[in-house]
């Protein structure tokens, strides 16, 4: 490849050129119904291209999405301990816990540990973010549709508030959509061909508006609103495709790529599937979750990414040292089953 040494001054330049910030951006604010503010929620200033370093600037001089600067990094982790530790902490908790949840709380202990990888990409900027948000996708039981839910600060949310925020959304998103079938059954044959006329005009808004809306956002720290915050705020996209028909053996795995310099960090967690593994230099079967990272080159290198996996394999494996990191739950009782299963081996 032929490099513009020219071109490559102009760009370093650019982007070591101080920049003047006009004034203290007011701080974003969350309400009961979303996020609401002038920007998007990171801090108000950007990582200064010093910090970067030379390969992130060179990665971030072309920041169009499709180049797609990505890292792909692929593991497997011991099921067995989530397993036990998922089982108690439902009996203990006396809510239905699952691999999601776990992962969503394992993934967010690691993004507080690592916060570097925190953060999210405007033209050739780098924003920290100030909270962790993570988004999940659920499907819909009821019409079998895929939507994301965005779970603010999660941080500060136990183990126990991510799995009652993720089932309540889950109940309230399938009854509405039964809901809908019922009134769609109810209606005149010409109600129910205007609403299909309408709805099919609305998803053409949607696939010509969404491209200009991605374009803007990548660019411009435009005003935060409830729509825009699926994308703009997210600090990590987490997917468990544990699906009930079962999957065959999950060898390698690619999450889409939006077009879109929000959302660097994806967390995919498989379903347990048995394996040939060594202990004790013996070649024993094992229930093993495969776990695949993708990261932006842009705001990462390999190396940190291999500190994150190591974290997140840690929380993964032990999962009880993630009740050291969540806040103290009241009113729920000690158990001996769980401090069996936390006590060490």
């Amino acid at each position: 490849m032929d490099l513009d040494v020219e071109a490559t001054h102009r760009t370093w330049q650019t982007l070591t050129r101080p920049r003047i910030h006009t004034g203290e951006k007011k701080l974003l604010m969350q309400t009961p119904t979303g996020w609401r503010g002038p920007e998007y929620p990171t801090e108000p200033s950007p990582v200064p291209p010093t910090e970067l370093g030379l390969m992130k600037c060179v990665y971030l001089a072309d920041s169009r999405p499709h180049r797609d600067p990505t890292i792909i990094w692929g593991t497997a982790s011991d099921a067995q301990p989530m397993t036990d530790f998922i089982a108690a902490e439902s009996r203990r908790l006396n809510v239905l816990l699952s691999p999601a949840h776990l992962l969503i709380h394992a993934v967010a202990q690691s993004l507080t540990d690592h916060p570097h990888l925190n953060c999210r990409i405007v033209g050739r900027r780098v924003y920290p973010f100030r909270k962790i948000n993570i988004a999940i996708p659920l499907l819909t039981p009821t019409d079998r549709q895929v939507f994301p839910v965005l779970i603010h600060d999660v941080a500060r949310m136990s183990l126990r508030d991510i799995a009652e925020h993720l089932w309540n959304e889950a109940r309230v998103r399938s009854a509405d959509a039964a809901s809908e079938r019922r009134r769609d059954a109810s209606r005149s044959p010409l109600l129910r061909s205007s609403l299909r006329i309408w709805r099919s005009l609305k998803m053409q808004v949607v696939l010509r508006g969404t491209s200009l809306s991605f374009a803007v956002n990548n660019h411009i720290r435009r005003p935060t609103n409830v729509i825009n915050a699926q994308y703009n705020g997210v600090s990590a996209l987490v997917n468990c495709l544990s699906f009930p028909g079962g999957a065959p053996p999950m060898l390698s795995f690619k999450p889409s790529s939006l077009p879109t310099n929000s959302i660097l960090l994806t967390v995919t967690l498989g379903a347990p599937e048995w394996r040939a593994t060594v202990v004790d230099r013996q070649v024993v079967a094992r229930r093993m979750v495969p776990l695949f990272v993708k990261a932006d080159h842009r705001i990462v290198h390999s190396h940190e990414i291999a500190a994150f996996m190591n974290t997140l394999c840690e929380y993964l494996t032990e999962p009880c040292r993630l009740k050291a990191a969540e806040p103290e739950t009241a009113g729920v009782p000690d158990v001996t089953e769980f401090e069996a299963v936390c006590a060490p081996a």
